[in-house]
């Protein structure tokens, strides 16, 4: 009786806290009443409350309802006190790859568009690059199958932004891209 209640109990969990496919980001264009879904989260984040700095990057995908093709934006959120707002900058090339890291490949992404905007709220100025790649049906596969280990990309001065995903991290991202994957093919 009490492994049939434990099975029991096991099944209902699964049922429960099963993988729900929604979406990290979801828009609705309130003129076009066009809804976009953002599938991925977080690589990787850091923050020094001392200095006042730090950056915030996500990986999100997304299906180009016209085109009928997937792409990646790679969101970096870099703060720094607003006093250096007047010295600290940070751009990306057009055209310059950048490198997804999974268990066993790399996923060499090319910078098609980079959208930029700056921020000054209270003692911190923040500068926002959204960086736009097209993926490939390749591409897709690896995110939604391997887990993401690390990530680089290089700055148009040629600082490297680099770090590694931790697992938390990597499990969910890979979740995420398992449901875009179901949600869009």
């Amino acid at each position: 009786m009490k492994k049939l209640n434990l099975i029991i109990l096991f099944l209902a969990t699964i049922t429960c806290y099963g993988q729900k496919c929604k979406a990290h980001i979801s828009n609705k264009d309130e003129m076009t009443e066009v809804t976009t879904e953002l599938w991925g989260g977080k690589l990787d984040s850091k923050s020094t409350i001392v200095s006042g700095k730090g950056y915030d990057i996500k990986l999100l995908v997304a299906m180009d309802k016209e085109a009928n093709k997937p792409y990646a934006i790679l969101n970096i959120v870099n703060n720094v006190s607003a006093d250096d707002a007047d010295i600290f900058d940070i751009n990306f090339t057009k055209g310059v790859e950048y490198i997804l890291k999974t268990e066993g490949s790399l996923i060499k992404l090319k910078i098609d568009k980079v959208f930029k905007s700056k921020n000054r709220f209270m003692s911190t100025f923040s500068i926002t690059n959204q960086i736009v790649s097209t993926l490939t049906e390749t591409d897709i596969k690896l995110l939604s199958t391997e887990n993401l280990s690390m990530f680089r990309v290089i700055t148009e001065s040629g600082q490297k932004i680099e770090g590694k995903v931790d697992n938390k991290n990597s499990k969910k991202l890979k979740s995420q891209f398992e449901c875009f994957t179901k949600n869009n093919y």
